[in-house]
């Protein structure tokens, strides 16, 4: 799941912000709007990721603790490393 930079991107700006539109994000990640839509569709349907309509926005915020984030993120990125450290 979390093997696009964009989404991990994404997953870390909500983590320190607790919330954000999609304006933040194209801001944020430098990408366009449909590409924000794509990835948080993404997210969305893997429950990571929950979207709340206010008025003309949609606002985006985790679906997850952050700490469940965290670990997730910190597993995409070093599974390997940590695999060789903990055998099962």
């Amino acid at each position: 799941m979390l093997s696009q930079e964009q989404e991990r991107r994404i997953l870390l700006y909500l983590v320190e912000r607790s919330s954000c539109t999609q304006k933040e994000l194209v801001k944020y990640t430098g990408v366009s709007a449909s590409t924000i839509n794509w990835h948080m569709k993404r997210l969305i349907d893997a429950r990571l990721v929950n979207a709340k309509r206010e008025a003309q926005f949609v606002r985006y915020e985790l679906a997850v603790e952050k700490e469940r984030v965290l670990k997730l993120l910190i597993i995409q990125e070093f599974g390997k490393d940590l695999q060789k450290l903990y055998p099962k």
